[in-house]
């Protein structure tokens, strides 16, 4: 399945004012297969370094539509929003990784964002 490499990040999406003293996460890298076959599962994942800042939330997009959520401080933490053709193993996904499972041969684009208590990137 093509499409997984084409991944978006979404670094900057919200961008701290000039001089607000906030900065952006350092170290965010997305990690995905190169292909996948149809049928098949895989795992997206989101490395980053909040530099002892408490996690908000991470969110996962395909084409623009939230489908995965990880909020820490909610109970449960892990939210998945159905879309058809995405089908998120809950089991295997958390705040760094989501796993996705019977996937469909398309050309979508996937990213992630990823928020801590004191930014955003």
């Amino acid at each position: 399945m093509r499409g997984l490499a084409a991944l978006l990040l979404a670094l900057g999406a919200l961008r701290p004012a000039a001089g607000s003293g906030v900065e952006v996460l350092k170290g965010v890298r997305i990690r995905v297969p190169e292909a996948v076959r149809a049928g098949d599962t895989a795992k997206l994942a989101c490395d980053y370094d909040l530099e002892d800042s408490p996690l908000y939330t991470i969110k996962w997009y395909r084409s623009d539509e939230e489908f995965y959520r990880y909020v820490p401080k909610e109970s449960p933490a892990t939210k998945v929003f159905p879309k058809p053709g995405i089908n998120v193993d809950i089991n295997l996904s958390n705040a760094r990784e989501v796993t996705l499972w019977g996937l469909k041969r398309n050309q979508d684009s996937y990213m992630s964002s990823v928020a801590s208590a004191m930014c955003w990137a």
